[in-house]
């Protein structure tokens, strides 16, 4: 779900150093895409290796 909202735009003061939406929020949309990319990665390589 985090994944899913991160990409979306949503939730992004959950990134580190966005606490108080100190980024652009173009910047921080941008950053989001990253993680949620990072994240959905790493979500099935752990459900496809057990």
């Amino acid at each position: 779900m985090l994944c899913i909202q991160f990409f979306r735009g949503k939730w992004l003061r959950l990134l580190a150093g966005n606490t108080f939406g100190d980024i652009s929020p173009l910047a921080a949309a941008k950053a989001g895409k990253h993680v949620a990319l990072i994240m959905l990665i790493f979500g099935f390589d752990l459900i496809s290796f057990c």
